[in-house]
């Protein structure tokens, strides 16, 4: 069995937030619950270390120090593990936990998740050298009764982490380290919300996966480059002309043939077309799988004009970032009903499109459609949802 302890019990003197800053809104869910929804479903009880009730969750007193809050929630727990974790760390992810039981499991007595120190380390005003030398983050992982013993045979309760402390009291264990995010920083200071809105709005994995490109697809906007490039690898896909299907009109169409829809279709100089085709489309498509009781995957193309609006397409840029807060508000409900949506979001691409926003570009600034098409196909057969993955030149060689 094992316990996950999400120590949450700070008082938050560096935040200056009269909320605590574990239940501050971050892009619209409370910070702690990022690191519940990861760890709920990998572990057997979640126990959380809080100066409250929070929601339905198995709450328990902090103490003075945070030690003495992790020995609360340790010794509330039943697991034969136990993991430790900052309820102020909101990217922890679900690889770094399973990593951890996996060497819990073969026999270590503890685990730590660190990352290199990347900037000058200064110790005591003297400037050492940075190789070798890592910060340890969370979640900690322990067989639980040897993290009980630590607790029991020493009466400090101002150890710095309880890794610390286990490995202090008993060197001669067997300890293992996984390499964590290195932006999984702890949120200590009010400008560390506003940096971490932004890793999480702007910053997503893409899935890696071998596409299905057999799946019969729906593709609209085939006529662009990016959507001819999809065409070249599909195998079995149906790409309506623009005179067959025209987005910035009313227009319907019957979904039950296909399991995936690729919507690459857009617009930049038309302004009366602009959001009808880049947006409103894009809901109808939406609308119509839900009201056809469709299910599959539907793949947008949105644009890194979404991140900050680009000086003369103001109304391009608009509508690729409603694009966006359409897919983050939606994903979940989606999901649920079997429908997952995803978007990828390149910088320049060599395409007809480009050339007319940025007559004077170099073509060695732009990805090649090719290469923005292998992430749009990843997607046509996947159960992932709500990712917006940012593709830039510089990354795609």
């Amino acid at each position: 069995m094992v316990s996950a302890v999400i120590l949450a019990g700070g008082n938050g003197r560096r935040f200056h937030s009269s909320i605590p800053k574990q239940l501050m809104s971050l892009n619209g869910k409370a910070v702690i619950q990022y690191s519940i929804d990861v760890l709920e479903p990998l572990v057997d009880e979640i126990i959380i270390v809080f100066n409250g009730q929070y929601k339905d969750y198995k709450c328990v007193a902090p103490g003075i120090t945070r030690n003495e809050s992790a020995y609360n929630g340790v010794i509330a727990s039943k697991g034969d593990y136990v993991l430790i974790h900052d309820g102020a760390r909101p990217f922890i992810r679900t690889q770094t936990v399973e990593e951890i039981m996996e060497l819990l499991s073969a026999g270590f007595d503890a685990v730590d998740t660190i990352s290199p120190i990347v900037d000058g380390y200064v110790q005591e005003c003297i400037s050492k050298n940075k190789k070798g030398r890592f910060l340890g983050l969370t979640p900690e992982g322990f067989k639980k009764k040897l993290l009980i013993d630590a607790f029991y045979a020493n009466p400090r309760r101002d150890w710095q982490d309880e890794f610390t402390m286990v490995q202090s009291l008993y060197p001669n264990g067997k300890y293992g380290f996984v390499e964590g995010q290195s932006f999984n920083s702890k949120i200590t200071y009010e400008e560390d919300l506003a940096y971490a809105e932004g890793i999480m709005k702007f910053w997503r994995e893409p899935i890696d996966t071998i596409p299905a490109l057999n799946r019969n697809t729906l593709l609209l906007g085939g006529s662009g480059g990016i959507g001819q490039a999809c065409i070249k690898r599909l195998h079995n896909y149906n790409a309506p002309s623009h005179k067959e299907l025209d987005l910035s009109r009313k227009w319907d169409v019957k979904l039950k043939p296909y399991k995936a829809i690729i919507h690459t279709a857009g617009e930049y100089k038309n302004r009366k077309k602009i959001m009808p085709v880049n947006f409103d489309s894009c809901v109808r498509l939406v609308e119509l799988a839900q009201e056809q009781k469709w299910k599959g995957n539907i793949v947008f193309l949105s644009s890194t004009a979404s991140t900050y609006g680009r000086k003369g397409i103001a109304l391009y840029s608009a509508s690729k970032s409603a694009l966006n807060a359409y897919i983050e508000s939606k994903h979940e409900e989606l999901a649920k009903q079997g429908i997952y949506i995803n978007a990828i979001a390149p910088a320049k691409v060599d395409t007809p499109l480009q050339t007319s926003i940025n007559p004077d570009a170099s073509k060695s600034s732009m990805m090649t459609p090719d290469y923005v098409a292998d992430f749009v196909l990843r997607y046509i057969d996947t159960k992932a949802h709500g990712d917006i993955i940012f593709l830039r030149k510089g990354f795609d060689d």
